[in-house]
């Protein structure tokens, strides 16, 4: 089982709800005045490597040329990265339903793989990253 540590509470231009904040194994104690602003969730049937590798998956190719900063949508396209999110993943597309399915001892793996499956990285989500580095592009 792994545990995943998201953000409760909003700080707008810092971080928002659903940002995953880290990782860390079932064996990690993860409460306490620390934790007051997290939303922690055990999710069995994935250790804390594997977890990462599915999130990992969905960054996208980051490069710098010219001392400048670029990542790759999906659309093919290169875009500028004016700035790096501190949180680059999040679950904030997923409904209440999807974090019970995703904490049940009973949900099969293949189940919790779709719902993780819309987990986004927050590159693209802010909109100073989506200048289209048309120079690359080419």
């Amino acid at each position: 089982m792994a545990k995943v540590t998201c953000v409760k509470t909003d700080r707008e231009g810092y971080w928002a709800v659903g940002d995953i904040v880290e990782i860390q194994d079932d064996d990690v104690e993860l409460s306490g005045p620390g934790y007051e602003g997290y939303s922690v969730y055990n999710i069995k049937g994935f250790d804390k490597f594997e977890l990462a590798a599915i999130f990992n998956a969905k960054m996208p190719e980051i490069k710098e040329e010219k001392g400048a900063t670029y990542w790759k949508h999906t659309d093919n396209k290169w875009y500028e990265l004016a700035k790096m999110p501190k949180y680059k993943m999040t679950l904030c597309g997923l409904t209440k339903d999807d974090f019970t399915n995703l904490v049940s001892a009973i949900t099969p793996a293949s189940a919790k793989e779709t719902i993780l499956d819309k987990a986004q990285e927050k590159i693209h989500l802010d909109s100073n990253n989506m200048v289209e580095a048309s120079e690359l592009n080419k």
